[in-house]
């Protein structure tokens, strides 16, 4: 077992999809560790946003794409030279959630909770599309290839209210957050799952 040094708060390892890099937020510094997979040695140290919430890698891992929640920013760096290609300003004030890269690496789907929406990435422009009116409160992204008969990606949005609920864990009881709708008129959820298509354009 071998011991690396990454910043201050480390949030999750993020590998690469070749498994050569491993991507570490630090919340505590604003910083994210890149740890060579290979020599096992921690390569780079990027500047990076405030709370950040998750790593996403497109384009067959050339790039990776920060989400920082503090900044509502998602911070874009090319993973050949460790350098930053652009900050991406999604909005202000914006509990930007996670999210998922289509199978072809081309587009992220970014969720939104504090506006109910999604923001598609693409991650050829870096230009960014909102999808808004979602559902209430989506939490997270899920990419579903052989939900579409054309062959194009279906997203599935978490747009529910939260319920705490407690798990046995090895060191005590943990709570976790499920996912549950919030029933309208009539029994039907009001934060709806949604399908949307990948072929937005």
């Amino acid at each position: 077992v071998k011991t690396l040094k990454v910043g201050e708060q480390p949030w999750r390892a993020y590998n690469s999809p070749d498994g050569r890099w491993m991507l570490i937020p630090n919340n505590g510094d604003s910083t994210v560790s890149v740890i060579d997979t290979t020599s096992q040695k921690i390569v780079a140290q990027l500047n990076a946003g405030s709370e950040m919430t998750g790593v996403n890698y497109a384009l067959g891992g050339s790039k990776a794409y920060v989400i920082s929640r503090g900044d509502s920013m998602v911070y874009v760096y090319d993973m050949k030279t460790f350098s930053l290609v652009t900050r991406l300003k999604i909005g202000l004030n914006l509990a930007l959630e996670t999210a998922a890269t289509t199978a072809d690496g081309t587009k992220i789907y970014l969720a939104s909770s504090s506006n109910d929406s999604v923001y598609v990435i693409d991650a050829r422009t870096d230009q960014v599309k909102q999808i808004a009116d979602v559902g209430r409160y989506p939490r997270g992204v899920s990419i579903l290839a052989a939900a579409s008969p054309n062959g194009a990606d279906a997203i599935t949005v978490s747009a529910t209210l939260r319920t705490r609920a407690t798990v046995a864990g090895g060191g005590g009881n943990d709570h976790v957050d499920l996912l549950a709708p919030e029933l309208g008129e009539g029994g039907f959820p009001i934060g709806r799952p949604v399908a949307l298509a990948g072929n937005d354009g």
